[in-house]
């Protein structure tokens, strides 16, 4: 049946359908003309059926039924299985007992809504919702959907083997429970769950939640002092067709403090000529109290020279680079240099300036650059 929001007929003719249950209070056996849908586990008795007639109806099939409990608007619930269900061929009706299932330790409780069976090991409920009034009275029934050979759950009589279920389905039978409560639950219910857990898109779905916004702003400079952070990175300046020859000192060497924004620009001929410079700054800076503890550069074969060479006896800088794949996104100093050097004249191509550039600083040192 559909999930869907559809309600069953309230007329006495849908007692007569092959998947309708009549809670019956007077019966005190599970009983259904419909033998081709049970499950035969023992041999049929000699003895019938005795109905309100005092007529005793010959019994030909004993077994389990098994299905699905639907609710009165056809949304399945979980699974069942009845069992010592009686097949009784000229019965009109499937009687489900409500006293054989008391005697099995279920509560019954109800109201004129519906009868509820509550069995307290485990909280399982079987509620009786299909309301069909008569002249006098209501009948209470129970709409369960025939269903394959894997299905077994909710143990209405002596244990039986159990039946294996991927965990996935049954975690999506039993209402989405955590893991350790499925897996009690099915083995209360006849099930052996196969190995492995569930993955549940819904249940992901629902256990999401937005990452909290911090009260305070938070920023990703983890710098603590001056040199503590350096941000490093080369380009190169390329000459333009037909015309002017770059000057041979067109690599440039970004370099910026994290921690006060200052940047530092210088220019060499190879881009393996900005290491013994750079390792001389950083050895004053060491020496002035601001000795340079991360570097954060691409892994390109020039900084693996200038890790190599700054950790090497002849400097004995105790860095700790951390390689990225882009840097110029570190410092909007790296951006702006960039930038600017790339988009500058022919004549800046053909003459880089002889000093340190000083633009593009926030707050710059007060020692030499």
């Amino acid at each position: 049946m559909p999930q869907s929001l559809q309600t069953f007929p309230h007329v006495e003719n849908l007692l007569q359908h092959p998947h309708i249950w009549i809670g019956d209070s007077a019966a005190t056996v599970h009983s259904s003309q419909h033998v081709d849908s049970i499950i035969s586990t023992a041999q049929a008795p000699s003895g019938g059926v005795v109905g309100n007639t005092g007529e005793s109806s010959p019994i030909s099939k004993v077994g389990d039924h098994r299905g699905i409990v639907c609710d009165k608007h056809g949304v399945e619930i979980m699974p069942v299985r009845l069992q010592n269900v009686k097949g009784v061929q000229n019965s009109k009706f499937n009687l489900f007992s409500l006293t054989y299932m008391i005697k099995k330790g279920w509560t019954m409780t109800g109201t004129k809504d519906a009868i509820i069976l509550t069995k307290k090991s485990n909280r399982t409920k079987l509620v009786f919702d299909i309301v069909i009034p008569t002249a006098e009275g209501l009948i209470f029934a129970i709409y369960i959907k025939p269903h394959s050979d894997e299905m077994a759950a909710i143990k209405t009589d002596a244990p039986s083997q159990l039946i294996k279920i991927n965990p996935t389905k049954i975690h999506d039978l039993l209402g989405h429970k955590s893991d350790a409560r499925t897996r009690a639950s099915a083995t209360s219910l006849g099930y052996e769950i196969t190995r492995g857990k569930s993955t549940c898109e819904s249940c992901a779905i629902g256990k999401a939640r937005q990452k909290n916004v911090p009260k305070e702003p938070v920023s990703d400079n983890l710098a603590t002092r001056p040199g503590e952070r350096v941000g490093l990175d080369i380009f190169s300046i390329k000459g333009e067709k037909d015309g002017p020859t770059p000057n041979p000192r067109r690599h440039g060497r970004m370099m910026v403090d994290h921690f006060s924004g200052c940047g530092f620009l210088n220019f060499y001929t190879t881009k393996d000529g900005m290491v013994e410079p750079t390792l001389e700054k950083w050895n004053r800076w060491k020496g002035a109290d601001k000795e340079v503890k991360y570097v954060r550069m691409d892994n390109a074969g020039e900084n693996k020279t200038l890790k190599a060479r700054g950790q090497s006896k002849d400097w004995k800088l105790n860095f700790k680079p951390e390689f990225t794949a882009r840097n110029t996104s570190l410092n909007p100093f790296l951006r702006q240099s960039r930038t600017f050097c790339t988009s500058s004249t022919s004549a800046y191509r053909a003459q880089p300036p002889q000093n340190s550039l000083d633009f593009f600083t926030n707050r710059p040192w007060p020692e030499e650059r």
